[in-house]
């Protein structure tokens, strides 16, 4: 799941060479080196030369064709998830390190809808503006952005101003499961699903002739996911259902997938696969259709569970990368940021990465606090996490492509 955490806690084609390069690149046999700062610098002293770094000619640049990946000409690459939902100061730290780290491919920028669509009676209708700050320093580094853009929050307080536009919301019906949550607009309402296609359409347009964009997804659901709600469950589920959740959401869904695909986007379209409440089979079909419009698709949520013996892929998606593999890129993100120590629920960074690539993952959507963890002195689990941190990272970038520092 594309859950944005906050910080005190921050969702077989070529199978074989990717294999043999995982296990080389992640068990240390790599040449990589870890970070070589001195506990107690500063972020304002520590240079380029401090952070981790991917050995001179092992890997692929992150824009290139990539023999090393299931889909060589598709986009790969380590990516730093959700970094324009980090506080201003926050953010500055990120910037600092991983604008720094030829690791770190680019970055994954959340659009909120409502950022940008200022509604039908405003000149202009959207307004970039926002999105141009949130893309700037990335861009001007060299490094690629994706935009992972939302038509409705997953939590509230999230994103800086909330992801459906008020006009939107006064069009349709809405369900409230919590209190503490905002209502969430019944996507397959007209007043909903065609102001959002619209804004999707404007997305496409906009970006098409930026070097710099590599992937977009839009939200089917909640957040950049094909979800309605998170916990749902009980009273939550009646609700949607008797807003016709059984038999709308699947058809909306299909019906979103049909409308992005007729925009025939210049960029890479992904697509987050979740389950369904009400039977079995819907990732499955999500993802045939979007391996049939030539879209990635992937996970949103990436977990130590997953690696563990007898613990099933979170909306079979270790079944469907194997399917689809050398089709699509295939697309991971971990639910939550990682522990060097090993002891939360997300586990630690080194074996998920190595079991994503082993399930031919290309893309990879890390939260920042993992290169923070490799490449900040002063960040809470460097001391006993940075050289193994510092070390797996590189060895994933030398199977999926690494960046320029400038």
């Amino acid at each position: 799941m594309t859950q944005v955490r906050g910080w005190g806690r921050l969702s077989r084609h070529a199978g074989s060479v990717v294999a043999v390069a995982t296990v080389a690149a992640l068990s240390g046999c790599a040449a990589a080196q870890p970070p070589t700062a001195t506990s107690g610098t500063s972020a304002s002293t520590t240079t380029a030369a401090t952070v981790s770094t991917v050995p001179a000619g092992s890997a692929t640049s992150c824009t290139a064709t990539d023999p090393r990946v299931a889909d060589p000409g598709a986009p790969h690459g380590l990516f730093a998830n959700a970094v324009n939902l980090a506080s201003p100061a926050q953010q500055q730290v990120i910037l600092h390190y991983l604008l720094a780290d030829p690791t770190v491919c680019g970055a994954d920028i959340v659009v909120p809808w409502s950022a940008i669509d200022k509604g039908p009676g405003a000149t202009p209708r959207y307004d970039w503006t926002q999105l141009d700050k949130w893309t700037g320093p990335w861009e001007a580094a060299g490094k690629e952005v994706n935009l992972i853009v939302w038509g409705v929050d997953e939590q509230p307080r999230q994103t800086p101003v909330p992801a459906t536009p008020a006009y939107v919301l006064s069009q349709v019906d809405t369900v409230q499961c919590d209190q503490n949550t905002p209502p969430t607009p019944v996507y397959w309402e007209p007043g909903y699903e065609d102001n959002w296609k619209a804004f999707v359409a404007a997305v496409v347009d906009h970006v098409a002739g930026d070097p710099h964009v590599g992937y977009l997804r839009f939200g089917i659901g909640t957040g950049g996911e094909s979800y309605v709600e998170n916990d749902l469950k009980g009273a939550c589920l009646a609700q949607w259902n008797a807003h016709g959740y059984q038999q709308d959401f699947p058809a909306y869904s299909a019906a979103m997938l049909a409308y992005e695909a007729s925009l025939h986007s210049a960029k890479q379209i992904m697509v987050g696969i979740n389950t369904f409440r009400g039977g079995d089979g819907f990732p499955d079909q999500v993802a045939a259709t979007a391996v049939a419009d030539g879209f990635g698709f992937g996970t949103q949520g990436l977990a130590d569970s997953a690696i563990r013996s007898g613990q099933p892929c979170y909306a079979n998606w270790c079944a469907l990368f194997d399917k689809y593999t050398g089709r699509v890129p295939l697309e991971v993100q971990t639910y939550e940021k990682t522990d060097p120590a090993g002891t939360g629920p997300e586990g630690t960074l080194p074996p998920l990465l190595r079991f994503a690539l082993s399930e031919h993952a290309q893309i990879l959507e890390l939260y920042p606090t993992e290169w923070l963890v490799a490449d900040d002195p002063t960040w809470p689990g460097y001391p006993q996490g940075h050289a193994a941190y510092a070390q797996a990272l590189a060895g994933a970038a030398s199977v999926v492509g690494s960046a320029p520092v400038r």
